[in-house]
């Protein structure tokens, strides 16, 4: 995790000095003296903090008219009256990230000290006198070990059937951990290797047997990094040679990942069992991107991307490359915007029986069978679509186009949309709002959801609640119900800036 300044990390260090038994105490009269809003008679309310938080959040938070039970509908949703409580979260995300005080909203909202970390106006508690340094540095300390219960437990203890979320940050090499049941970032995951520069996560995937989950970088660095899905620890970097990578994919046995070079115009093999690349890249006459691995061949799908065509290429039981050749995306039927069509992206149907490429400059979605590679239809969308996923639930494919400024013209709150696609007849079926310039979706059919990263780069959205380490405005997450195609309302958590790629466990 990023930890706070040498500076900062000295007076922390220098509060821990006051956490005796006299300045306890004298803490607790000070606290009872305070009325920043009216204190509730419930005896056993928090009692599930440990002993040196509850005294801080109970008397100076969970209150009448502020933060318990009560008042929390009208004070962003947040209820800390009890350790559970907090845990619940708020409309605006979780206030605590354990392990990740530098992240935890709840620390910017009590802080009155930069050089402590993030502040947030106006200070709480509200229109009454800040918490102490000491409360401050109590609190802080408490986040850093974990945020754990008075019986020293962690609200996510590592657990191999916890269904996840994973969001990378392109602008900063952090990935938030969702706990999918309770749909709060349970842990923030620094995954950058470079102290000094920002390495631009720009690819998340998990691995087909669920057991880890990798990051791409785009950065000058040039490895992927392995992650276990029950720990979210690094099981591993794996040098791949030269830098530029930006996507990934995996044979369906999960022996092998295969991550694609755009600038480079290369693709490399990795061998997940030994961690190690497998012989020389492969090179293009293209700029490829978006490999797609046929889910019933041992073939793998590129996009010549800035051209009108797609690059397959074989790959045998040991992993070696042969076969190259191409396909036309054109087909006899021209691209209603003159030029090339540009793909985008690939999505095969797991039976691999069609599958969909996203083409940025013709603004279209063409459908291919995925046996003999002929072109089956062309779906106009009304402006550049980028990512995909598919429900085989509800046979739905989505489709983000996150700048559509068409679809909401005259409304100039919205940018971008999702098109809802039907599988078996590739019509259009509606046209979704999730916020503001959605990218990347996630289609979780396991709990009914679609999970939605919205960009909101431009300085035309929505203002960020607060903001952190990492520059630039904060994204948000979406929930979209698969069945009724509704946004869940009441959930929109910040998360942190410029949020463009999500995966699931």
């Amino acid at each position: 995790m990023t930890h706070l300044d040498s500076t900062a990390k000295d007076k922390i260090e220098e509060f821990n000095l006051f956490t005796n038994p006299f300045y306890f105490l004298l803490i607790l009269v000070l606290l009872g003296m305070i009325s920043s809003c009216k204190s509730d008679d419930t005896g056993a309310l928090g009692s599930t903090y440990p002993s040196d938080i509850a005294p801080i959040l109970n008397k100076s938070c969970a209150t009448t008219g502020c933060h318990n039970a009560q008042s929390a509908p009208g004070a962003g949703g947040l209820n800390l009256a009890s350790w559970s409580d907090l845990f619940e979260g708020s409309r605006g995300g979780s206030p605590v990230i354990p392990y990740a005080p530098h992240l935890s909203y709840l620390l910017f909202s009590v802080n009155t000290d930069s050089t402590l970390g993030s502040t947030l106006e106006p200070t709480m508690p509200f229109n009454q006198p800040a918490l102490s340094a000491e409360e401050y540095a109590t609190l802080w300390n408490w986040v850093y070990d974990g945020a754990l219960n008075a019986e020293g437990e962690e609200r996510f203890p590592p657990d191999p059937n916890r269904k996840k979320w994973y969001i990378g940050h392109q602008i900063c090499d952090e990935v938030a951990v969702f706990d999918a049941e309770s749909r709060q970032i349970m842990r923030f995951i620094d995954v950058g290797t470079d102290p000094i520069s920002v390495e631009f996560v720009f690819d998340i995937q998990v691995s087909p047997d669920g057991k880890d989950w990798y990051v791409v970088f785009f950065g000058a660095n040039e490895h992927i990094s392995r992650y276990s899905t029950t720990t979210d620890e690094k099981v591993a970097d794996i040098p791949l040679g030269f830098p530029g990578f930006s996507t990934l994919t995996f044979s369906p046995d999960s022996k092998f990942a295969f991550a694609c070079s755009e600038y480079f115009s290369k693709l490399k093999v990795i061998d997940l069992q030994q961690n190690t690349t497998i012989g020389a890249a492969q090179g293009f006459d293209f700029e490829v991107r978006g490999p797609a691995v046929h889910p019933a061949r041992q073939q793998v799908y590129l996009t010549q991307h800035r051209d009108k065509g797609l690059s397959v290429v074989d790959y045998d039981d040991n992993g070696r490359l042969s076969n190259e050749r191409n396909i036309d995306l054109i087909q006899g039927v021209p691209p209603a915007i003159l030029g090339d069509v540009h793909p985008f992206e690939i999505l095969f149907l797991p039976d691999g029986s069609k599958y969909f490429v996203t083409c940025t400059h013709s603004h279209e979605v063409r459908v291919l069978d995925g046996q003999t590679d002929s072109l089956l239809e062309v779906i106009d969308l009304p402006a550049i679509p980028s990512r995909m996923t598919y429900s085989a639930a509800t046979d739905r494919l989505f489709v983000s186009c996150m700048d559509d400024l068409v679809t909401w013209a005259g409304d100039v709150t919205k940018r971008g949309s999702i098109a809802v696609i039907k599988g078996a007849t590739h019509t259009i079926e509606r046209m979704l709002y999730s916020g503001f310039q959605p990218y990347s979706m996630a289609a979780d059919d396991a709990s009914g959801l679609l999970i939605v990263t919205n960009r909101n780069t431009d300085i035309t959205g929505p203002v960020p609640h607060h903001a952190t380490y990492c520059e630039g405005r904060n994204g948000y997450v979406a929930l979209i119900d698969l069945n009724t195609l509704a946004v869940i309302q009441g959930y929109k958590p910040e998360i942190l800036a410029d949020p463009s790629t999500v995966a699931v466990k």
